[in-house]
């Protein structure tokens, strides 16, 4: 059991939760589908958890002495997971991702095998994209914004590289979670200032400060918000029932906004607490999307 309660850990949940839920969505909304969820799917689920587990579990790997410092309740950081089950986790995560992404298509399989060579050269000391800023939110934000949302729905729709077969309603999301995905860049480092000070990595709470990078996290945001609110009024959402993503799109800005205002960037609790809330709002917009195609 502890085993088992390790591994969930060291997997990092709320990415879990947010891969599942991101593809799933992404399967209603290309296919219309909701109640059939053919092998296929399932398949590509196994190949986008894995990879996920991929990316985060190397990235604890070689951060092990800077997680002691920001993140020290993490598996291998806490001791809980030696260094060595750790590695046997990682490398059999990306053989399993790869080698089901492989089963499926050509396509499939370069489109996870690129999402998973963004997340190793995040990590990757010689290359280690997340020890600047900027580097690091092109890197999360092609990965959650772009790759994962129009790659999953081109396999699914059968269109594969076809980038002209994107919709309206797709490329709003993609748009959405772009901004959105700039913000998790940005929150997730404002917590972690003493360890990357110590590290030398110059996230953009470090190089502007924790209260301006959480500023531009909540305005880069609440136009994500804006756009899915508004958008739907006069661009054609293909069949996409307007009232719900307008009306569910207002509603979680307002949600957002108001987490927002009870803040204190400079309050390492404070801020843990609004991060991991703000993931909830990641999954809620994807089911937004996933119901306004049912």
């Amino acid at each position: 059991m502890n085993s088992i309660i390790s591994l969930w850990k060291f997997a990092r949940p709320h990415t879990i939760i947010g891969t599942i839920t991101s593809v799933s969505a992404l399967f209603i909304i290309a296919t219309s589908q909701y109640v059939s969820w053919p092998r296929a799917f399932w398949i590509s689920l196994i190949s986008a958890v894995t990879c996920n587990v991929f990316i985060t579990g190397y990235n604890q790997l070689v951060d092990v002495k800077l997680d002691e410092i920001n993140k020290p309740y993490l598996p291998l950081a806490s001791g809980e997971m030696t260094i060595l089950t750790g590695k046997k986790i990682v490398w059999s995560a990306l053989i399993i991702s790869l080698s089901t992404a492989y089963f499926l298509s050509t396509f499939f399989f370069a489109l996870v095998l690129l999402i998973a060579a963004i997340g190793f050269l995040y990590s990757w000391k010689a290359v280690y994209l997340k020890r600047q800023h900027r580097l690091a939110a092109i890197a999360i934000t092609l990965v959650r914004g772009f790759l994962i949302n129009a790659g999953f729905y081109l396999y699914y729709s059968g269109h594969n590289a076809d980038i002209g077969a994107i919709t309206n309603p797709l490329w709003l999301l993609i748009i959405f979670v772009a901004l959105f995905s700039l913000g998790i860049s940005w929150f997730k480092d404002i917590p972690d200032v003493v360890g990357d000070k110590t590290e030398k990595v110059a996230s953009l709470a470090i190089t502007i400060g924790s209260k301006r990078a959480f500023n531009y996290g909540v305005l880069v945001v609440a136009l994500g918000y804006t756009l899915a609110a508004f958008a739907p009024i006069f661009v054609n959402m293909n069949g996409l029932n307007l009232g719900i993503l307008t009306i569910g799109n207002a509603i979680a800005g307002f949600i957002f906004l108001g987490m927002a205002s009870r803040v204190k960037p400079e309050n390492q609790e404070s801020i843990k607490r609004f991060y991991l809330t703000f993931w909830g709002l990641f999954v809620v917009e994807y089911l937004i999307f996933a119901i306004a195609a049912i």
